[in-house]
């Protein structure tokens, strides 16, 4: 008979003592919530093992002749069940997991092991590689997921797995994926949950694009009431997406009898519903090639495979620009024996190597360009006076050539763009010429596309929706002084942790490391440095790596805000601004961290 968990010190499973937790320094217990949640991967590794042997000796003797309605892995599923005191399908999940660990991905279970994953996290690799079951490439999948698992410094969340499970197994079999695709499809469906105290919740399974245009459809109706009503927002959405589906008429429940809300009529939608905005990144070879394989990464949707592009591309209402018109340089060639791991050789995509040749010729039609898709009609692009930003307008609805190959016809050549000033690297501008500290639409995009969502870990807001900040903070005074309007300088952040980091004691920092891979790391106010994000939509398109933006211009003056006083009044003076020296004291902090990290072991976890 074991031990029972309480009857075990906290010291000897290395944790402090409960008692003392108030008291312990707060940088060892955030330190102890990590050692917690390894030591529940390792228990959970040990339940798989379990199930796995369960599974052994109760199932596969009798596999191949249980012909039974309760065969004996039902049997073994109900043993657990009980156990746990969980449902059947549950236990069932359990059980096929575990074979799955077992037999398919060995590797991604010893990560489980060693505290690099979670349960839910390697459920979600679980049923990404569930159409790699009995194929030759199998355990190189297996293989690749542990390897990057293990290589990659960062946190990973559970979304970030998701898209690296995808990413690896489309490379590997894309008519696997396509195969995945049609059956996702194809099992689409709408059902009702019981929700309790009389409510219910109705869902639906359907495409990315067709749950955006439903989503924007009910939004733009629950908004339509004027300013009085008694609702909260999600309550009006339900009220409306009930109204939308059952063609009643939605109301405004104000009660006032001057209410200025616009409801429009029942089958119809409000006149500022207009058009939905859904943002995918992709290869331009994704787009031109039907034989290309090469996913892209579909915003708030993670990974979708080149079929899934092309099908969004061909849409009348697609809008498609183009992120890098004019690269620098051609991309090198990706190394397919390790696809997730960047090349030794990738050029750093801020480095100032003004010596490199660069050619003032349009780069050939085999560079890979890469371009976002606005899907349902985007918002036009706005572009500065170096046009390095321009969409490619729409054609009209009897031009079905949208997002097809080019036609045999030779389209009309660019005039090649000029030859770049001395010294001074050619590629995009990387902030508005009149002022350094605006990101350019060229910058604004790429960063967006780069980041993909919030830049801090578990943190899973859309890029598209996150302020641009400066990692660095700008210096007004002294632009050269300070953070950079730069690739390298600037990160998304979602309002609320743009707001944690301006008005707070907590630190972050970034640096762009081979590949244009960007590495972050975010310091606790009591100084406990934790690593950022593993991953980045670089990962997924590694061409966005090699965009190129000319060095930051800081010598543009930027007028400083007047400051209005009354005659006489003196103004203030400080030998040293409060801005400033909080500023400097977070650059010799990021300057500290940078050493300790080159110096030494990556950080805990």
């Amino acid at each position: 008979m074991t031990a029972s968990w309480p009857d075990i010190s906290s010291a000897t499973l290395g944790l402090p003592d409960t008692g003392a937790l108030v008291n312990t320094p707060v940088s060892e217990v955030l330190l102890s919530l990590g050692h917690c949640e390894r030591g529940q991967s390792y228990l959970s590794w040990y339940t798989y093992q379990a199930a796995a042997a369960l599974h052994t000796t109760l199932v596969e003797p009798t596999a191949e002749d249980d012909l039974n309605g309760i065969d004996a892995y039902a049997q073994c599923a109900a043993r657990i069940a009980i156990a746990h005191a969980i449902s059947q399908a549950a236990a069932e999940t359990l059980l096929r997991e575990a074979v799955a660990l077992r037999d398919r991905l060995p590797q991604v279970a010893l990560c489980l092991r060693d505290g690099l994953l979670t349960r839910p996290k390697v459920s979600t690799i679980i049923t990404g590689t569930d159409l790699c079951d009995g194929q030759d490439y199998a355990a190189e999948v297996d293989r690749d997921i542990a390897a990057a698992i293990r290589a990659r410094e960062g946190v990973w969340s559970r979304r970030a797995i998701r898209d690296l499970t995808d990413r690896i197994v489309f490379r590997r079999d894309p008519a696997a994926v396509r195969e995945r695709r049609k059956r996702a499809h194809d099992d689409r469906a709408l059902w009702v949950d019981d929700d309790g105290d009389g409510m219910a919740v109705i869902a639906a399974s359907m495409s990315a694009e067709d749950a955006a245009i439903a989503q924007a459809a009910v939004r733009a109706l629950a908004d339509a009431v004027c300013t009085e009503d008694p609702r909260t927002k999600r309550a009006r959405g339900s009220d409306a997406a009930f109204a939308l589906l059952s063609g009643t008429r939605f109301e405004c429940l104000c009660g006032r009898g001057d209410c200025d809300a616009e409801i429009p009529e029942t089958g119809t939608l409000p006149p500022q519903y207009a058009r939905i905005v859904l943002h995918v990144v992709c290869d331009e070879a994704t787009l031109i090639d039907p034989e290309d394989t090469t996913p892209g990464y579909m915003d708030g949707y993670g990974v979708v495979s080149a079929d899934h592009v092309r099908d969004l591309a061909e849409r009348p209402d697609t809008l498609i620009r183009p992120i890098n018109p004019q690269p620098a340089t051609v991309p090198p060639a990706k190394d397919e024996s390790d696809p997730d791991q960047p090349r030794a050789d990738d050029p750093d995509p801020n480095e100032r190597d003004t010596d490199q040749p660069v050619s003032d010729q349009p780069v050939s039609d085999d560079a890979t360009d890469i371009k976002y898709c606005a899907e349902s009609a985007a918002d036009d692009a706005v572009a500065d006076r170096d046009g390095y930003l321009e969409p490619i307008e729409p054609a009209d609805e009897s031009d079905s050539s949208i997002g097809k190959p080019a036609s045999p016809e030779p389209a009309p050549q660019a005039p090649p763009p000029p030859s770049p000033p001395p010294n001074r690297r050619s590629g995009l501008a990387p902030h508005l010429e009149s002022d350094p500290y605006r990101p350019s639409t060229a910058l604004t995009v790429y960063v967006h596309s780069r980041d993909g969502m919030c830049t801090v870990p578990g943190c899973t807001r859309s890029a598209w929706l996150c302020d641009l900040d400066h990692v660095c903070e700008y210096n007004h005074d002294d632009p050269a002084g300070g953070g950079q309007t730069e690739p390298s300088g600037i990160a998304d952040k979602c309002r609320f942790h743009h707001l944690l980091k301006t008005f707070t004691d907590f630190l972050d920092d970034m640096t762009i490391g081979p590949g244009g891979r960007p590495h972050t790391t975010f310091t606790t106010p009591e100084g406990l440095v934790l690593p950022g994000r593993a991953d980045s939509v670089v990962d997924v398109i590694p061409a966005l790596g090699t965009i190129r933006f000319r060095p930051a211009d800081t010598r543009s003056r930027v007028g400083k805000p007047r400051v209005i006083v009354g005659p006489g009044t003196p103004l203030p003076s400080r030998r040293t601004p409060r801005t400033a020296a909080k500023h400097a004291r977070r650059q010799q902090e990021r300057m500290r961290n940078r050493r300790r990290n080159s110096a030494g072991p990556a950080p805990p976890y």
